[in-house]
């Protein structure tokens, strides 16, 4: 008599709910081994979104900061993170991306929790620029990690799973921030957003692998000279800049337009900004795949264009029906240009610096941000919201073109 196989015990239920989701946002033929960034990303980005969606009310109510400050606050933290962004990739080069990837996500939570019992705005400042000075190397190292593990023609679609689960957990910071602040104001907030980010932190020590650094012996400066030196790496760089000039439009520019000129009332735009977000949980890795078989030249292109030039739309029409289609385009745009320009810079970056590269790239969104609002804002106000849709679509153009030609010379 054959012996017979032996049963397989049940999966518990939580396992199967779990891979369940993951099958359903992720598609059924994702990599299990991407698992544990997804997982990190997911509550990482949670933890961000639960606080600083309230920053700027949380220094207005908490810290009795005026508009100015404000504005200041967000200028200091973006420059903070312009010099600091490629410091910590370029450590990631060194130590590991292991280890960075923790202690700033421990760093970050600490020094939220002690923001908890503050009033006064300078010290919430200081201290808040420190939480973006520590938390730096998160991204370029973990960017860099999904490359170290990553084979080169899956790279995109493992940029496109974390930027989904990122993008959920930016769906569910903002309405945690909201239920803390409705248990306990302001301290709530702040302290949960910190407990969430030792969490995080623990989560991240215990599943992500332990990538070698592959530069410890050379100095850092290579790294510097190699970037300095790498031409085509820095047009992708300014596309990038350029880019994030435009989503940072959607961000900001957008609503101010929507509310003010077009009489959209503010809960009305809160629902339409959901289009966004929900989209991209459901299709990101869905239209990476799909689009996987055309060129990355021609992808960033037209991705570069789906952002910026349907703003010109606005110019005849004003109704939501309009609005929703700009949205549509612009989120189709977004997925394909964000995996795409993830895995080109990566393409470009020499393999033991990766985490300078990465962290040097990511400083173009830091640019965008202290230049974004007040160059839409300022071109409103003297020239008026046409003006503001014809900058969009320009800078879009001029996005794409640069973005497809340094993808060509990647290529």
């Amino acid at each position: 008599m054959e012996p017979q196989p032996l049963a397989q015990p049940p999966v518990p239920l939580p396992r199967r709910l779990a891979l369940r989701i993951a099958g359903l946002l992720l598609g059924a033929d994702h990599d299990p081994e991407l698992r544990s960034f997804f997982l990190v990303r997911l509550i990482t980005v949670a933890m961000f979104a639960t606080f600083n969606a309230y920053l700027g009310l949380w220094a207005i109510r908490r810290l009795h900061a005026s508009g100015a400050q404000v504005g200041l606050l967000y200028a200091a933290g973006a420059a903070a993170w312009f010099v600091c962004g490629p410091l910590g990739g370029a450590l990631s080069d060194r130590v590991g991306r292991k280890l960075p990837i923790v202690a700033g996500l421990a760093g970050q939570a600490l020094v939220y929790l002690a923001l908890v019992p503050v009033h006064d705005f300078w010290l919430g400042m200081g201290l808040a620029i420190l939480a973006g000075i520590i938390a730096a190397p998160i991204n370029p190292a973990g960017d860099a990690l999904v490359a170290d593990v990553v084979a080169e023609n899956a790279r995109e679609e493992a940029y496109a799973g974390v930027r989904v689960a990122g993008n959920l957990g930016a769906v569910l910071g903002p309405p945690l921030g909201s239920l803390l602040l409705v248990l306990g104001s302001w301290p709530a907030l702040v302290g949960g957003a910190g407990c969430l980010g030792l969490c995080a932190a623990g989560v991240a020590w215990r599943v992500l692998p332990n990538a070698r650094p592959r530069s410890a012996e050379q100095p850092m400066r290579h790294a510097w000279t190699a970037l300095r030196r790498d031409g085509i790496f820095a047009i992708l760089v300014v596309s990038t800049l350029l880019a994030y000039l435009v989503y940072i439009g959607y961000e900001t520019a957008l609503p101010i337009v929507a509310v003010t000129s077009f009489g959209l009332s503010p809960a009305l735009w809160g629902l339409l900004l959901v289009i966004n977000p929900a989209i991209v949980t459901l299709f990101q890795l869905r239209l990476t795949r799909a689009a996987s078989s055309v060129g990355a030249p021609l992808r960033l292109l037209v991705a570069l264009l789906l952002m910026g030039v349907p703003f010109l739309i606005l110019i005849a029409a004003h109704g939501v029906p309009a609005i929703v289609v700009v949205l549509l385009l612009f989120v189709v745009g977004e997925m394909l240009w964000v995996p795409t320009s993830q895995a080109i810079a990566v393409r470009l970056a020499p393999e033991a610096l990766r985490g300078a590269y990465m962290g040097a790239y990511s400083t173009s969104a830091s640019v965008a941000w202290m230049l974004g609002p007040l160059s839409a804002l300022a071109l409103r106000h003297a020239y008026g919201n046409d003006a503001v849709w014809i900058f969009f679509a320009a800078v879009s153009v001029v996005a794409g073109l640069s973005g497809a030609f340094a993808a060509r010379r990647a290529d």
